[in-house]
């Protein structure tokens, strides 16, 4: 996962933007060694109910803040700063793009590719944005690759092959104008720097591919605190994606009604229910909130992927992850044999929490974060590590 070193150390920050909070984390890395080391975290949590653009400028102003103190404190550059973007923020779709080779009979070369990739990039804004689509004004993100198939025949590995028709699906997406325009100020106080923008999707599609060694078929589920993100699977091939704006935090309001307690008592509530550590009646009083906001779910997903099903099949497996994944009742929830009769291929499920407890603190030393929500950051990280050879 991590080759592709050059010598020398760099510095570099990832970001990770959600509906309800912002990590970063500064880090360096040895590609003679092959070492990580982290410099500097930070957890910025947004005030309740604030809307997305406010939130998102809060947090480019902390990651200023942090640059800036990387900078003073531990006399560090940073080289590169890669961000995720949260879903409920953009316009996005997975989109096949089809181009006819004029010598079929010849193997596709990198040049080639990379001017396909230049035709694609063109027309992704017409496919995204058709004319009078949005009410609003967008600015594409670059164009994220997810798989290649010649002649129908999907491509894996290096591409090897010969054909008539190559096609290229690929994670097309753009952000309100106001977003880029935040991001532009903010790149040009650090003119030094590389900010690069993600979609969080991608993020997560990275985690699931290095997590399940690129084979999953079925529904990934990233459940967050304020929004959450379906991604369909099928044989590791990365089909589709939705943003849906509820997550975690709607079963804390929840329980903190059933209990009439506040906010953060509630959270208190919900981490000891998760851990078995509430007695009889409260744990039963908290199945009973949470069981409400969990059929809503249901029936939110349940009819996406229905409609979903009517074009494809989709496995019955479900990979749960985020910080609202951890709650007693999901797996229970999610194995409802009626409820996947609905759009799976079968009624006998497989539902799943990722990461394990130990989360990345295996892969990278002094990783600082915990299991359970660190999985968009920790993708990130990795994937600018990869990617070393093009800094």
């Amino acid at each position: 996962m991590f080759g592709f070193f050059k010598s020398g150390a760099r510095d570099a920050v990832a970001c990770d933007i959600s509906r309800a909070a912002v990590k970063m984390l500064a880090f360096s890395y040895n590609s003679e060694k092959r070492e990580f080391s982290r410099l500097d975290h930070q957890i910025f949590a947004f005030p309740e109910f604030s809307d997305k653009f406010n939130n998102f400028t809060r947090a480019l102003a902390a990651l200023e803040a942090f640059l800036n103190n990387t900078a003073k404190h531990l006399g560090r550059r940073i080289e590169r700063v890669l961000v995720s973007v949260p879903d409920s923020a953009l316009l996005m779709d997975v989109h096949n793009f089809r181009f006819i080779r004029p010598n079929p009979e010849t193997t596709v070369a990198s040049g080639e590719l990379a001017e396909l990739w230049k035709k694609l990039e063109a027309e992704a804004g017409e496919r995204l944005l058709p004319e009078g689509a949005p009410p609003r004004a967008y600015d594409l993100i670059p164009a994220e690759p997810e798989h290649f198939s010649i002649d129908g025949y999907t491509v894996k590995g290096k591409m090897r092959r010969s054909g008539k028709e190559l096609t290229i699906a690929a994670l097309v997406s753009a952000w309100p104008d106001e977003f880029a325009e935040a991001v532009e100020t903010l790149s040009q106080k650090f003119p030094k720097t590389n900010f690069r923008i993600l979609p969080e999707a991608a993020a997560i599609r990275d985690y699931i591919g290095f997590r399940t060694h690129s084979d999953f078929s079925g529904i990934a589920a990233d459940i967050g605190a304020e929004d959450s993100t379906l991604l369909l699977f099928s044989n590791g091939v990365f089909n589709d994606c939705w943003s849906f704006p509820f997550g975690g935090n709607d079963v804390t309001r929840a329980i903190a009604k059933a209990f009439a307690v506040s906010f953060g008592d509630a959270e208190t509530l919900k981490r000891q229910w998760s851990q078995a550590a509430l007695d009889e009646a409260a744990a039963k009083l908290a199945h009973t909130a949470a069981s409400r906001v969990i059929e809503f779910w249901k029936h939110e997903w349940g009819t996406l992927l229905t409609t979903q099903a009517e074009t494809g099949v989709i496995a019955p497996e479900i990979c749960l992850m985020g910080g609202g994944a951890r709650l007693p009742i999901l797996a229970d929830a999610f194995s409802d044999s009626d409820w996947l009769e609905l759009f799976s291929s079968g009624q006998r499920s497989r539902v799943w929490l990722l990461p394990r407890e130990e989360g990345a603190k295996p892969f990278l030393q002094s990783w600082p974060f915990a299991s359970g929500g660190d999985e968009v950051i920790f993708s990130l990280v990795s994937r600018m590590i990869q990617q070393e050879h093009a800094w």
